[in-house]
């Protein structure tokens, strides 16, 4: 796909990163047990200082910056204007039909591997105590932030646990799954305004996975700098979306196959390292800057404090998401 390219100085960080990947699997020296990636730091520092390579990084985001850099970089196509727009004649309450064109749509505009592998959509489903009928809005996300001290709390507020229960509780996925669904209300100075009424009214409005990705990144924010929530939080090895997607498909299971974790009191003077498996029955290995050994699930979990997860599809190329775009 690179050689394609006629404009470099727009590939620079694809290019870079594809040397990486290109010495990873057919290295020019087999003897190397490991490989820095120093050009790709280099081009990574010099366009965007935050990665400058004496500043201290965040993994979250870098994370971010990267897929949304080389998404734009490989984006195949080459329309000016993003603006997703819905045909006149299609009908509004028929929500699967609304959703396959809203992933059209979106192939049309932005096409590339990060976007046939990360992204999936959200719905954002609207219901007007005036009118009462449901309005359904769908955007496209390629991560999924939790905010595990807000979760945690809501596990209180929400009835679902006593608070003499607070200091103990460990919190889980399936809390910030929860957490993130959860029914908001707008009323009295914060109504929504709806176009039925034409006027503002008491609303209420909930976001879902309209259709997943085939790679499910799930950030852990930790609290104002990030790393603050040091506390326990519990995973496991298959992450299942079936309770959490508004058009389930037969399977919604991801595999753990990648974890982020930081080591150390804070995240400036701390450090990450990285846990990944290749497929479901594959072993787990530790990466430690040029230090790599076999690992565990369970050390995972003694080792650092989680960040960012990583799932892949259990069923390979089959997400609700990839078929539309297919």
């Amino acid at each position: 796909r690179l050689g394609k390219l006629k404009d470099t100085k727009k590939t620079r960080l694809s290019e870079a990163y594809s040397e990486v990947v290109w010495e990873i699997w057919l290295p020019k020296d087999k003897s190397k047990k490991s490989f820095a990636p120093d050009r790709f730091k280099q081009v990574l520092g010099e366009m965007n200082s935050l990665f400058a390579p004496t500043a201290a990084n965040d993994a979250k985001d870098l994370l971010i910056y990267f897929i949304e850099q080389m998404h734009t970089e490989l984006n195949q196509t080459e329309e000016t204007n993003t603006n997703l727009v819905m045909p006149d004649n299609m009908n509004p309450m028929n929500h699967q039909e609304v959703l396959e064109c809203f992933i059209r749509e979106f192939t049309k505009k932005y096409k590339s591997v990060f976007s046939n592998y990360c992204y999936g959509s959200n719905v954002s489903i609207t219901f007007c105590n005036g009118c009462r009928i449901s309005k359904y809005s769908y955007q496209c996300f390629s991560f999924i932030i939790f905010p595990l001290l807000e979760a945690k709390k809501n596990v209180f507020t929400s009835g679902r646990l006593h608070p003499m229960f607070y200091n103990t509780y460990v919190l889980n996925i399936e809390d910030c799954f929860l957490y993130n669904q959860k029914l908001e209300f707008f009323t009295g100075e914060n109504q929504m305004y709806c176009n039925v009424c034409q006027a503002s009214k008491d609303s209420s409005m909930q976001t879902r996975i309209s259709a997943a990705p085939l790679v499910l990144i799930l950030i852990l924010n930790r609290g104002r700098g990030n790393l603050d929530f040091k506390e326990p939080f519990t995973f496991w090895e298959i992450i299942d979306l079936t309770n959490y997607v508004e058009f389930p498909q037969p399977d919604n299971k991801y595999f753990l196959s990648g974890v982020v974790s930081h080591m150390g009191d804070s995240g400036p003077s701390g450090h990450f390292i990285a846990f990944c498996r290749m497929s479901p029955n594959s072993k787990y290995y530790c990466y430690n800057d040029s230090l790599v050994n076999e690992s565990s699930f369970d050390e995972i979990n003694r080792r650092g404090t989680p960040y960012i997860l990583c799932g892949t599809f259990s069923s390979g190329l089959t997400s609700y998401f990839f078929c539309l775009k297919s």
